[in-house]
């Protein structure tokens, strides 16, 4: 594996953990995706519909801290 390929994610037992903690403290979980050569980068919520009963978001084309503000706001107004 070439050093542009490794990537430090989080076991899937870890991540499903962390999600629902997540979504009972926050309400939501955000995942972020890293842009590549051929994919924007992306951020979707995970816990919406569970939490609110509405639908899931998905926002392409920011940076993963904007992304993940932007859902979050979506979120507060939708809590709101």
């Amino acid at each position: 594996m070439k050093k542009e390929d490794e990537h430090n994610c989080i076991s899937k037992d870890d991540l499903f953990e962390e999600t629902k903690l997540n979504i009972d403290k926050f309400g939501l979980q955000v995942i972020s995706v890293t842009s590549t050569n051929y994919s924007p980068s992306f951020a979707y919520s995970i816990g919406l519909t569970k939490t609110y009963n509405h639908p899931e978001i998905i926002c392409f084309g920011f940076s993963n801290r904007l992304g993940h503000e932007i859902l979050n706001d979506v979120a507060e107004i939708i809590k709101n």
